[in-house]
């Protein structure tokens, strides 16, 4: 019997894993990178053993780097050495964090990185700086240095500590390894060479002899902890008047603190963050010393997922694998077998959000106070772009199956239309997804799916309504009533897709 399941795309899916939540390692995604990165800020704080030496293992790796950098004053070929051997590190392949669209490594830091990290440390020797303790604050000092160069080098720095961690989580799950080959697996201190080695790993399905490393959830981040931006806010909050003096602002005599403070932090430029941070090493320490008493600090928050990363393609997937009425591919030769294709596909995606759990994706949860408390005893809709995620999620698969090219926010000369499908010229879709709560629902009725059509010369089109509130749902029956008693009917399908919550569980109904 033909099996009927897509590829296992994420890890616990390839190696079959139930997960309940209490894992410490990040469910990583397998054919492509997750836009979330690792923080060095973050493994300082943690407690998890193969971990525990890695503040002296950047300070003994930087210390090195730092007496190559004095060296290169009267041997050329040791700044040579940094910047084409000892700081070259290309893309972590092996972690799936960053922005890579698929399995195998890019570019990574590069020479570029190499070069740009060696100028900044080159300015922390000149002020007497000999330890580096949190690497990551060059970033401030130079603007060739992003949060993926960081967390590729962190990356391979503690490459060691990553193998034995995931080693140690493959013996505990019984999860079969097989010999891959691992780029700067150890730097050898002896010697101060990277070394590169085969090692039992488990294996990537989609890039044969490619190792995976499991990263822990604690150590993930959308922005570094130590961050240009942060420095910024910082200087502005508490230099905000000698900055204002120093950068020849000119300010009303009345300003308290806040409001001068809000000014600078609004005014300064990137390239004024970095002058200031080279004149005023003292203030970053400063900076960096408030923050390592910042509890506040903490990893990205998979199960809420603010930034739509990962919960709402993860969750697509799992229901088009065990989904799949629409996913065997259906000859579209006429205008009609595409409608009914389109409108199978949305019917699938109604589905999901009402029948099988897709809503929860569609909420947060409880905004904390200041005190660490909820500050709300409900959680909150999410925003439009979360449904927009969802759904593509959902349909991107069943349109590759039947030839469907489903194409994002295309401009129409009246504005972006949400989603456009299309078979060709002839068979052409346009849907546009609005939430109930908007203030431009009724407009989206009357004017914008209508207008869209127009200027494309597409006779079908979608408007998919989510509600999250019953108050909603008679917000949208109101609307609807009124727009068919004035315009006599309504230019393209409306679906009204329900994403409150507490439904029902299926077995009750």
């Amino acid at each position: 019997m033909k099996n009927n399941r897509l590829k296992a795309r994420y890890f616990s899916q390839h190696f079959n894993i139930s997960l309940d939540g209490n894992e410490t390692w990040f469910d990583t995604r397998l054919d492509q990178d997750t836009k979330l990165y690792i923080d060095p800020f973050l493994i300082f704080r943690s407690d998890i053993p193969e971990f525990s030496n890695t503040r002296e293992k950047f300070s003994n790796f930087f210390k090195y780097v730092i007496g190559l950098i004095l060296k290169a004053e009267r041997n050329s070929n040791a700044l040579e050495k940094l910047e084409e051997h000892i700081l070259y590190f290309r893309e972590a392949g092996e972690i799936q964090l960053g922005d890579s669209t698929t399995c195998r490594p890019g570019n990574g830091p590069g020479k570029k990185f190499a070069k740009a990290c060696i100028d900044a440390l080159k300015l922390l020797i000149d002020r007497n700086y000999r330890k580096i303790e949190h690497f990551e604050k060059i970033q401030i000092f130079t603007p060739n240095i992003g949060i993926d160069g960081i967390s590729d080098t962190t990356a391979h720095i503690l490459k060691e500590e990553f193998i034995r961690y995931t080693r140690r989580i493959c013996r505990e799950l019984n999860i079969a390894t097989a010999l891959c080959p691992v780029e700067h697996a150890k730097f050898n201190e002896e010697d101060k060479v990277w070394e590169s080695q085969t090692l039992p790993l488990p294996e990537n399905p989609f890039c044969p002899r490619q190792g995976i490393l499991l990263v822990p959830k604690d150590f993930l981040c959308t922005s570094n902890a130590i961050n240009s931006g942060s420095f910024s806010k910082y200087v502005a909050r508490q230099k905000g008047k000698q900055l204002a003096t120093n950068l020849n602002f000119e300010l009303e005599e009345k300003l308290d603190e806040k409001e001068i403070s809000d000014i600078v932090e609004k005014s300064i430029s990137r390239k004024e963050v970095i002058s200031i941070a080279k004149a005023h090493l003292e203030w970053v320490d400063e900076y960096i010393e408030q923050l390592e008493q910042d509890k506040s600090i903490t990893s990205y928050n998979l199960s809420e997922d603010k930034s739509n990363l990962y919960r709402p393609q993860k969750e697509a997937y799992s229901f088009i694998r065990f989904n799949r009425n629409l996913l065997s591919p259906t000859l579209v030769s006429s205008e009609s077998d595409f409608i009914l294709c389109i409108e199978g596909i949305i019917n699938n995606f109604k589905s999901h959000v009402e029948e099988e759990s897709g809503y929860k994706l569609l909420w947060n949860d409880p905004l904390p106070s200041k005190d660490g408390n909820s500050s709300s005893t409900e959680p909150y809709p999410r925003k439009e772009s979360a449904v927009q995620l969802l759904f593509l999620g959902i349909v991107n698969h069943y349109c590759r199956a039947n030839d469907i090219d489903p194409s994002r926010e295309v401009e129409t000369g009246k504005g972006p239309v949400d989603f456009k499908f299309s078979t060709g010229y002839r068979n052409r879709a346009l849907i546009e997804i609005k939430l109930a709560s908007s203030s431009k629902l009724r407009q989206g009725f009357e004017r914008q799916l209508p207008a869209y059509l127009k200027a494309h010369n597409v006779d079908h089109g979608y408007y998919i309504v989510v509600f999250h509130k019953e108050s909603e749902k008679k917000k949208i029956d109101k609307i609807l009533n009124e727009v068919k008693s004035e315009k006599g009917i309504l230019q393209g399908k409306v679906v009204v897709i329900d994403a409150t919550r507490n439904k029902p569980s299926a077995s009750n109904l």
